[in-house]
């Protein structure tokens, strides 16, 4: 299985992400993106099977928290 939640670009993840995790850290995730020159990896990959988080009994915001919590323990 290929399983995505998000299908966007990864400066959209990023900037996203910084945007959840700035108020459970307290702290300020600001993200500047730059323009890629080179691509050693394919432009664009998909996963193509939908993620169905109900049947995994998991919550986005809880994952979040947790992984705060862990950068909370581990980086500062």
């Amino acid at each position: 299985m290929n399983p995505s939640r998000y299908v966007e670009p990864q400066g959209e993840f990023v900037v996203r992400f910084a945007r959840e995790m700035a108020p459970r850290l307290d702290f300020s995730c600001e993200v500047t993106l730059a323009n890629q020159l080179l691509y050693m990896e394919p432009r664009v990959r998909v996963n193509t099977d939908p993620l169905i988080v109900e049947a995994l009994g998991w919550t986005e915001s809880a994952a979040r928290d947790q992984l705060a919590d862990f950068y909370r323990e581990n980086s500062f």
